[in-house]
């Protein structure tokens, strides 16, 4: 088996599959549910990998990526929103109407949907 590397969300998957398991993405990057761009490749990149995949957001057109060291939130309009950096490994993500919730290492940090910051 030989393994590709998706050129839109750059996840690692053998090549019995047909497309991207993440994005569903064929070989050359195409007919991918989310289309990414070259800033959110290198954010995805940063924060270890897409581990988790993509999660819907709440609306349509928002989607939170789930990296093994954080998370994303990319829109259909203006792509990369924002992302956080989280210490530690990414155990779960949900997400809610108002924010993201991030487990890692059994703390839980609440994430702000607007703009990723930390919410108390």
């Amino acid at each position: 088996m030989e393994f590709l590397t998706c050129p839109n969300c750059l996840t690692v998957y053998g090549d019995v599959q047909s497309s991207c398991p993440a994005c569903e993405a064929d070989a050359e990057g195409e007919g991918a549910r989310v289309t990414f761009d070259g800033a959110t490749r290198t954010v995805i990149q940063g924060l270890g990998g897409l581990f988790g995949g993509i999660l819907d957001g709440p609306a349509p057109g928002l989607q939170v990526l789930w990296c093994s060291r954080g998370v994303a939130l990319v829109t259909d309009d203006i792509g990369l929103a924002w992302r956080a950096r989280i210490a530690g490994s990414v155990d779960d993500v949900r997400v809610d109407a108002e924010e993201v919730i991030v487990t890692a290492g059994g703390t839980r940090t609440a994430l702000s949907l607007e703009d990723g910051s930390e919410r108390e």
